[in-house]
């Protein structure tokens, strides 16, 4: 009998997942991946038959993960990782809570000193739009920001990645185990902008910025009369030419949940 193939289970109700389901689907040959709604994360047995769950970002300012990751929800993940080791990965709207504390501004409006999970200590700010403007290309909400990296050699390198409204870390000295694989680079202190951190048994990679957002899985926003598409053109322009170091990044990730996944024979 043919044992079935190691699955991702992929929040899909109400984000953007498009992307990133394709970019899994390259980093991970082998694995199904699974749609998920907000409901599903509160079903315990479920995440533990998984070996990754994935949080997509959103489109847009408001975010309905405040009322996804309520409790029940974080009790069912934070169990399956800790006590089962799956990975949690967050990027974008759903990695704000995983600080101290977190403060998210607009123009219009700031929620400041939320208090947060505590995975690691410090405190999310941003968006960057609103508390360091550094973007090399910007369409609506959506940017092109420069991080720094390591690679599996040690060599920095620094490249484009995708952007929304996703948290900027600044860890606090009493942070303990976080492994920072990537920075802001053009952000005064240079906070993380990609992390993971072992959990128990488990992994959490958390990702501020849009590393699996790869040009050519982002469709046209359509016709030559629509006023937006110059612009549009433009970032893509910008996203495409970062490619090559954006898919460094996310080798860079990949090769983190693998090593941990492969430490438990999963």
């Amino acid at each position: 009998m043919q044992d079935s193939p190691p699955t991702i289970g992929l929040l899909t109700e109400g984000t953007s997942f498009r992307s990133l389901k394709l970019t899994l689907g390259e980093e991970f040959p082998g694995y199904e991946i699974e749609s998920l709604s907000a409901k599903d994360l509160q079903d315990r047995p479920l995440i533990e038959s998984f070996r990754m769950v994935v949080c997509a970002g959103i489109p847009g300012l408001k975010s309905p993960y405040p009322e996804y990751f309520n409790q029940r929800a974080m009790g069912a993940l934070f169990g399956a990782v800790r006590e089962k080791g799956v990975v949690l990965v967050t990027e974008c709207a759903s990695s704000w809570p995983f600080g101290d504390r977190y403060s998210f501004k607009t123009p219009h409006r700031s929620k400041h000193n939320h208090r947060g999970l505590a995975v690691f200590k410090g405190k999310m700010r941003g968006p960057l739009k609103y508390s360091a403007p550094h973007p090399l290309h910007s369409h609506g909400s959506d940017h092109v920001v420069r991080v720094r990296f390591k690679n599996a050699a040690g060599k920095k390198i620094v490249t484009g990645v995708g952007y929304c409204n996703g948290p900027l870390l600044y860890l606090s000295k009493n942070d303990k185990g976080t492994n920072v694989i990537a920075t802001y680079e053009d952000v005064p202190d240079h906070p993380v902008a990609v992390a993971s951190k072992t959990f128990g048994k488990g992994l959490i990679v958390w990702m501020g910025v849009l590393p699996a957002s790869a040009a050519r899985h982002i469709p046209s926003i359509g016709s030559k009369g629509n006023p937006r598409l110059s612009n549009f053109v433009q970032y893509m322009t910008e996203l495409t030419k970062q490619e090559p170091g954006r898919k460094k990044l996310m080798g860079v990730i990949t090769n983190t949940i693998k090593t941990h996944l492969s430490s438990l024979r999963r």
